[in-house]
């Protein structure tokens, strides 16, 4: 096994606000603009598609060759699986769902990425995935 440097709660957080921004901001401009609202959810035309692209980019990039989404490469992260190489399908899916455990619970399953030792959250651990620093 290599050595990879896990990536801590800060970066993997400054990553996800990217990756927000960057899926959110199109629709919340279509809502402003269009619908003259700062709500996409109460525009379906909008929210619907917007769950189905957001869904779809958190479970589909950590399959490209970039194994990341481009929050994560950005900072020269990568998601890779417990022999640190790419996610199956199955991981990538069951990540992006345990992910909603971690809200349901207050955001414990985030918080644990910066008290434990290979800084997992509870996705991780659930899917076996890490966040690694690219070689």
């Amino acid at each position: 096994m290599a050595n990879y440097r896990h990536a801590g709660f800060w970066v993997r957080l400054g990553s996800y606000v990217i990756d927000s921004l960057l899926v959110f901001m199109p629709f919340w401009l279509a809502a402003v603009l269009v619908f003259d609202t700062t709500e996409i959810q109460q525009v379906p035309a909008l929210y619907i598609p917007y769950v189905f692209i957001s869904t779809l980019y958190f479970i589909a990039m950590p399959l490209t060759s970039y194994q990341a989404t481009l929050g994560k490469v950005v900072f020269g992260l990568k998601i890779t699986n417990g022999h640190y190489t790419k996610l199956s399908i199955g991981q990538a899916i069951g990540r992006y769902f345990a992910q909603m455990l971690s809200y349901v619970l207050l955001f414990a399953g985030f918080i644990m990425i910066g008290l434990t030792k290979n800084k997992t959250g509870l996705h991780d651990k659930l899917a076996k995935t890490y966040v690694v620093y690219k070689d």
